[in-house]
């Protein structure tokens, strides 16, 4: 809010995007100002302890999602980026997920995928 006011930029909303530690603060970022998010893409992450008792019915209703996993993670398990597809769904995301064979990466395979959902949100 801070660095919006000192450009003058008016930023109500905006599309977050992070991979590992930034997917996390991204999946923190909707926990905590759901209404401020526009679209969310996390890589390679996992959700913040205590985040799922936060996502509430509703809290995320309609919001673009984006997750894209390597099943070969061996730094973040794939389970954790289905458990937060889980949750955020839940919580009324319309989230597709990206699964590919390869590790803590985002894989070719799923970087078109990511690129046509940045260009649609």
């Amino acid at each position: 809010e801070d660095w919006s006011r000192r450009l003058q930029l008016s930023v109500d909303r905006i599309a977050v995007a992070g991979f590992s530690q930034g997917a996390l603060l991204a999946y923190t970022l909707a926990v905590l100002q759901p209404g401020r998010l526009s679209a969310l893409a996390a890589l390679s992450g996992s959700l913040p302890a205590g985040a799922a008792d936060s996502l509430q019915p509703f809290l995320l209703q309609g919001l673009p999602g984006f997750i894209a996993h390597g099943r070969r993670d061996d730094v973040i398990p794939v389970q954790a980026a289905r458990a937060a597809a889980a949750c955020l769904r839940s919580a009324g995301a319309l989230v597709t997920v990206c699964e590919a064979d390869g590790a803590h990466r985002v894989s070719r395979g799923c970087v078109p995928k990511l690129h046509s959902f940045l260009r649609e949100h």
